[in-house]
């Protein structure tokens, strides 16, 4: 596993803000957990980190390199079935 780092991470979706200056870095073969009540923003968390998503603001690192878009060494299992368009 690689190294992920959220720097002062926000994600809105209209005048909802999902996610407000989010701020850590899990180190490389190390395991972090988010947890939280339902809406709290940790599956909004979970699509930037696989960039299914962007940031409103802030950065998203995955092994020292910026996510900016879809990845092909990184995977995301939904809870629920998805089919992407």
């Amino acid at each position: 596993m690689t190294e992920l780092q959220f720097q002062h991470v926000n994600k809105a979706f209209g005048a909802t803000l999902a996610a407000r200056d989010v701020c850590f870095r899990i180190p490389s073969k190390s395991f972090g957990v988010v947890i939280g009540p339902s809406g709290c923003g940790k599956s909004s968390l979970l699509s930037l980190a696989a960039g299914l998503d962007e940031p409103s603001s802030g950065y998203v690192f995955l092994g020292g390199k910026e996510v900016r878009g879809i990845r092909d060494d990184v995977a995301l299992l939904f809870q629920n079935y998805n089919l992407f368009p």
